[in-house]
């Protein structure tokens, strides 16, 4: 059985932007990644979720 959407634009390509850090700082809030590489490596969680 084949599943057909019946929602215009499904099966498309998605861009998902996603805001890793928002410029919080870490005083705000010390879980926030800051540096270049908590970035990428929060970006790359990103992806694989």
């Amino acid at each position: 059985m084949k599943f057909q959407s019946t929602v215009p634009g499904f099966g498309k390509k998605v861009i998902i932007e996603v805001r890793v850090n928002e410029y919080m700082a870490r005083d705000v809030n010390p879980n926030v990644p800051f540096t270049p590489d908590e970035i990428a490596e929060a970006a790359a969680a990103c992806r694989e979720a």
